[in-house]
């Protein structure tokens, strides 16, 4: 069954219905002619604290605006009255009957028809919206001080990887200052070892999802031209498309931990040639307890240990054999040893000197004057473990620093 066809809305009714869905969605209307007011909707009296009565008896629409707004509104609507150019929307604030402010945005402009005098005033509660602003300066601010003051570098490039901003904690990495950085790409301050690798992490980024971060490690070429390594944490900035925009990217300085890594890494290369050195000699008769026990001496200088257990730690590191301090009574130690390089099958000498050179060494060192020890058993002869005492003599007109 076919609807029969509505009747046409006259102007009346019409402008009866628009009024209406503006007042329920919270857009108050007032009508003014001259200065009275001879229209307010239901929205217009909620937004400023009044009934429909109140408002109309008002003497002045500036009655209700807040005194440090007064002053302006009325020059701004005396050069409208004389047609200069004037923006159709600005905000005030008003005050309620019960002293409550509240923001609102207002549109003014003459009413259609031909009653001169008459003005159409729309009137919108902007509370929520300026809380929503504060709300977004406030964190905006919270990005800027974290971003500006983090101990950290910190950079937003774009995706041609130009500098759009960038903290001073990574001018100070990579001696830069700001306006010499932000006329930069990230390519420009890469070191040049890294920078296909780093194009190719790029190119993986972009075709990974668009949502996820990246962590890398990196070198920097600092202006003066040396190298700085640095851990690289970047995420996306997105448009509401989900469309990178920007890149944050957070700089974390390493440098020290290369250095020491590297030092690790000569360390050890160092300790296997030692290891390896050690070892020959163990595997020949022909060498000397003398030699054997001077080698363990010069071991010992290599170590700057404060203690006999620091330098027994030291000694194991070698891998030649572990040492353990037994007993120590001021400067005299026992000590206990295993899986010492010397006890080679078929060797002609005596066992384990290296390691008695070694503990004489470190005892004297840490008691000053000179040391004795003596191997009292050995695990070549079937023993569980090699034992030897070492106490330290103080030279003539010295005494014993007393350090253990």
């Amino acid at each position: 069954m076919v609807a029969p066809p509505s009747s046409p809305l006259d102007e009346h009714d019409l402008h009866r219905i628009v009024f209406a869905a503006q007042s329920d969605l919270g857009e108050g209307i007032l009508v003014v002619d001259r200065t009275r007011v001879v229209y307010a909707n239901d929205a217009y009296c909620r937004i400023v604290g009044r009934t429909r009565e109140e408002v109309q008896g008002l003497a002045s629409l500036l009655d209700i605006v807040v005194p440090e707004d007064r002053q302006a509104i009325y020059e701004r609507e005396m050069r409208r009255g004389r047609g200069e150019d004037v923006p159709l929307f600005y905000e005030t604030t008003i005050v309620r009957p019960d002293g409550t402010r509240v923001p609102i945005e207002i549109g003014l402009r003459p009413a259609a028809g031909d009653v001169p005098g008459r003005y159409v005033s729309v009137v919108r509660d902007v509370t929520s919206r300026r809380a929503s602003e504060a709300a977004l300066r406030e964190t905006e601010e919270r990005f800027r001080r974290a971003f500006s003051d983090a101990a950290t570098g910190m950079a937003i490039y774009d995706t041609q990887g130009r500098f759009q901003r960038v903290n001073q904690a990574l001018c100070d990495l990579l001696g830069y200052n700001e306006e010499e950085m932000l006329k930069l790409t990230y390519r420009e301050v890469t070191h040049p070892e890294d920078l296909e690798a780093l194009v190719a992490l790029g190119r993986q980024f972009i075709s990974a999802s668009a949502t996820d971060s990246v962590r890398f490690e990196r070198r920097y070429r600092r202006k003066d031209g040396a190298t700085v390594w640095a851990h690289v944490n970047s995420s996306p900035i997105l448009d509401d498309q989900k469309r990178t925009l920007y890149y944050v990217t957070h700089i974390f300085d390493i440098s020290a931990r290369k250095a020491a890594e590297d030092l690790t890494r000569k360390d050890q290369v160092s300790r296997r040639v030692v290891r390896h050195i050690l070892r020959d000699i163990s595997d020949r008769p022909s060498t000397s307890t003398a030699i054997r026990r001077d080698l363990g001496r010069s071991l010992a200088g290599e170590t700057s240990e404060e203690t006999i257990k620091g330098c027994l730690d030291f000694f194991g590191s070698l891998g030649i054999g572990a040492l353990e301090v037994e007993s120590g009574e001021g400067d005299r130690y026992s000590i206990r040893g295993r899986d010492l390089l010397e006890m080679t099958p078929g060797a002609g000498v005596p066992t384990c000197h290296i390691a008695l050179g070694f503990l004489e060494g470190c005892v004297a060192r840490l008691h000053g004057g000179n040391a004795l020890g003596a191997e009292l058993s050995c695990q070549s002869t079937g023993q569980e473990a090699c034992r030897f005492v070492v106490h330290a003599r103080a030279a003539p007109g010295e005494k014993l620093s007393g350090r253990s």
